[in-house]
């Protein structure tokens, strides 16, 4: 299960890094997509990676709950938007804004049809993250679907929360 293998991967970020406090995301978010590419056999040269994050470190508390949300929208890119693999093209970004962790996680798939709803309660895995960032993360979930679909995630890290 891909939920699974990402928060092992957060247990096995912490332990390599030294300090078993914090995860660096930028190196998780890497790895996890060769991780996925490859559970899905498929050549990481054959979609063009476009990575954009900047040395944000999160603490487990929020490592394990951005990274099962990470796993669930890289995975549905990656099964399901695109009908030509030649053209495919996925993007993550990060950053700080103000006080907030901003993430966006892109691809140029063929996007949502125009009824899906992905926070319907018959879309299990749509609706946990949603629930994960809201409770857990205190924060957004949000996304824009056009040219593919792009998940916006934000909230605030516990360093500045515990200043509030």
């Amino acid at each position: 299960n891909n939920r699974i293998a990402a928060m092992s991967m957060v247990y096995e970020k912490l332990g390599s890094s030294g300090d078993l406090s914090k995860i660096c995301l930028r190196e998780f978010t890497e790895d996890l997509i060769l991780f996925l590419l490859g559970r899905y056999n498929i050549d990481p040269d054959s979609i063009s990676l476009s990575l954009e994050i900047n040395s944000i470190e999160l603490t487990i508390d929020y490592g394990i709950p951005c990274g099962l949300i990470l796993t669930e929208i890289l995975t549905n890119s990656i099964k399901h938007a695109f009908t030509d693999i030649q053209n495919a093209s996925i993007s993550v970004k990060s950053f700080r804004d103000d006080k907030d962790i901003v993430i966006h996680v892109s691809d140029n798939g063929k996007g949502f049809s125009e009824n899906f709803d992905p926070f319907d309660d018959n879309n299990f895995g749509l609706m946990i993250m949603k629930n994960i960032a809201t409770m857990q993360l205190q924060g957004t979930l949000d996304y824009v679907n056009s040219d593919g679909v792009t998940w916006l995630i934000r909230f605030c890290d516990n360093i500045y929360r515990k200043r509030i």
